[in-house]
């Protein structure tokens, strides 16, 4: 019997009624994921049990980890977005928590790109959303689990209070020495309420990078306006680009982020697209 597996991450929101609200739509199995099992292995022990599509109920990071063990697969993927910011499913535009339970079932899989980033010469990592190094990482760690239920994605915002006037850091771009608050490499585009890479699609086969130079809080205005007017073009010490493949290095170990999960005391970052390596269902 044909049967979708639900990924469930049991400690967010909404957890607990997602088994019951997918029921409606056809037979359902449950793989809960665990702090030392976080998605990869839920996902091969379903596959091997006979699942036709699989559902994954949580935030941007369980989804990048069942995203990744499901990658050239050719299983379709549903995303229930329990979690905070939920940034990759508001990019599909794949309505949130429960409301997207119909969607994440029946919705018309599209092929979409999946990026890998190894660090330090580490296997390579999943990544739906962006990848980077500094002060971004920095700010991620500065939320608090209570911040993000009272505020939800506004506790990131909160946070960058605390970290936009840190200095710069020395980097290496593909050997290139620069000066920057923070390096991404991005596959979508969007974050809440602004954009980092206007132009980027989830189906363009490209990887977005950017390096932000800011020195002052003066610089941060036309960072912020080119953001939330959502425009292409850079503006103060906002640099942006598209390629297929980018190396950032640092001389001094940092922090480093991965679809918010974070890793501290790293000094490389490599980062990637495979183009079409996903079908979710949108």
């Amino acid at each position: 019997m044909s049967f979708t597996a639900l990924i469930l991450n049991p400690i967010h929101e909404g957890a607990a009624a997602a088994e019951r609200e997918l029921a409606a739509f056809g037979p359902i199995r449950t793989y809960r994921t665990t702090p030392d099992s976080p998605g990869p292995a839920q996902v091969a022990q379903a596959l091997s049990d006979g699942a036709e599509s699989l559902v994954v109920a949580g935030g941007d990071g369980t989804q990048r980890l069942v995203a990744g063990a499901l990658a050239g697969s050719g299983v379709p993927l549903g995303i229930l977005a329990t979690g905070t910011a939920c940034v990759y499913a508001r990019n599909l535009g794949i309505p949130l928590g429960m409301y997207g339970r119909k969607v994440a079932t029946q919705g018309v899989p599209r092929a979409v790109d999946l990026g890998w980033a190894s660090l330090d010469g580490s296997a390579a990592s999943p990544f739906l959303v962006a990848a980077g190094m500094g002060r971004d990482a920095e700010t991620i760690s500065e939320v608090r689990t209570e911040s993000k239920r009272r505020l939800g994605w506004l506790a990131y915002a909160v946070a960058g209070l605390k970290t936009a006037g840190r200095p710069r850091i020395p980097f290496k771009i593909n050997g290139q020495p620069v000066e920057a608050w923070t390096v991404l490499a991005g596959n979508i585009g969007k974050i809440p309420t602004a954009s980092m890479f206007p132009s980027a699609r989830p189906d363009d086969g490209r990887l977005h990078v950017l390096h932000l130079g800011v020195r002052s809080w003066a610089d941060w205005i036309p960072v912020a306006y080119t953001g939330i007017a959502r425009s292409r073009r850079d503006a103060g010490k906002l640099h942006r680009w598209g390629t297929g493949h980018v190396l950032i290095e640092s001389e001094a170990p940092v922090m480093a982020q991965i679809d918010g999960d974070l890793f501290p005391g790293i000094s490389s970052l490599e980062a990637w697209i495979d183009p079409g390596a996903l079908l979710i269902r949108c």
